[in-house]
C-alpha cells in the first residue's frame, strides 16, 4: 500500500522550494562509541532498532515510510515509537545528535489497561510536539510518515497520514538547530518509563521506504546500517532490510 501520491508530491515540492529559497538568500539517544559510516553494517543500541542510511555529502532533505500500527503488550506505561527521521547521533560532525523525526508512540495505560497512541514530530534537541489530530489510531491502521528539511536549513515540514481512516496532518517547523542531511532513519524506539521492561510488540515493517536528496537522487534502505536494541549481550529486536522495506521484530 503506497503513500498518497498527491500528498507526498506536494510535500516534496514544498521541500524543494524551501531549499531553493535558502540558496538565494524527547527522546533520541541512539548509540555511542561507534564510528559513523564504517564498514561495519550493524550496530547495537539501548533504545533504537531499524535502519540508518548514510551518505558522505550530507544531501538528504526528505525521508518517507509507511507502517502498520502494531500490537503491544500491556498494561505498562512503557511503549514503542515507530518513526522516520533525518540525522541523529550517528551523523557525527557538527550536527551531533540533532534529528528531525515524525512518528507514533504506542503505550499502555497501567491504570485502565488501555492502549494509548501519540502522534508527534520532533526537531531534537527541542521537545516533541503532538500533531493536531483526534481519534486517529487503532491497531492495524496504515500510517504514512514524511519529514523534510533543506540541508543546513532551520525550516522544515512533517506530515502524517492515516491511510485507513483517511486523515492527515501537516506541521510547518522551525528550529535553531540546522540539519546536515547525512543520515536517513526508519526506527522502532523503546520508550521506557520507570525502569519498566521493553514491551513486546508485533512486527513493524516500514514499506515504500525512500530518502530523497537535493541532487534529485532517490535511495532505498538496502545499503543501510542495521540497528538492534540490546540489553547487555541479549538481543531484544531483530531488524532487516530489503530493496524498499525495513522490518523490526521483537525477539
Amino acid at each position: 500500500m503506497r503513500f498518497n501520491s498527491v500528498l507526498i508530491s506536494s510535500f516534496l515540492l514544498v521541500s524543494v522550494g524551501l531549499t531553493d529559497c535558502r540558496r538565494t538568500g524527547r527522546r533520541s539517544r541512539p548509540y555511542s562509541g561507534v564510528e559513523w559510516l564504517t564498514n561495519v553494517r550493524s550496530r547495537n543500541s539501548s533504545n533504537w532498532a531499524g535502519a540508518e542510511l548514510g551518505i558522505d555529502n550530507g544531501a538528504f532533505y526528505s525521508v518517507i515510510g509507511t507502517f502498520t500500527i502494531p500490537e503491544i503488550s500491556s498494561p505498562s506505561s512503557s511503549g514503542v515509537s515507530a518513526w522516520v527521521g533525518i540525522d541523529g547521533d550517528g551523523a557525527g560532525g557538527t550536527c551531533g545528535d540533532r534529528v528531525l523525526q515524525a512518528g507514533v508512540t504506542i503505550y499502555g495505560d497501567p491504570v485502565n489497561g488501555h492502549i494509548e497512541y501519540d502522534a508527534w514530530y520532533e526537531w531534537f534537541p527541542a521537545n516533541a510536539v503532538g500533531f493536531e489530530i483526534s481519534n486517529f489510531f487503532s491497531v492495524g491502521d496504515v500510517i504514512g510518515l514524511v519529514v523534510g528539511a533543506p540541508v543546513n536549513s532551520t525550516y522544515g515540514l512533517a506530515m502524517i497520514e492515516n491511510r485507513t481512516k483517511k486523515q492527515a496532518a501537516i506541521a510547518n517547523l522551525s528550529s535553531t538547530y540546522a540539519l546536515c542531511g547525512q543520515t536517513a532513519e526508519w526506527i522502532v524506539e523503546a520508550s521506557l518509563e520507570d525502569d519498566e521492561p521493553f514491551p513486546n510488540f508485533s512486527p513493524v515493517t516500514f514499506t515504500d521506504v525512500r530518502a530523497y536528496t537535493i541532487g534529485g537522487q532517490t535511495y532505498g534502505p538496502q545499503n543501510a546500517t542495521i540497528i538492534n536494541i540490546t540489553n547487555g549481550s541479549e538481543y531484544l529486536t531483530s531488524a532487516s532490510v530489503s530493496e524498499d522495506s525495513v522490518t523490526i521484530e521483537h525477539v
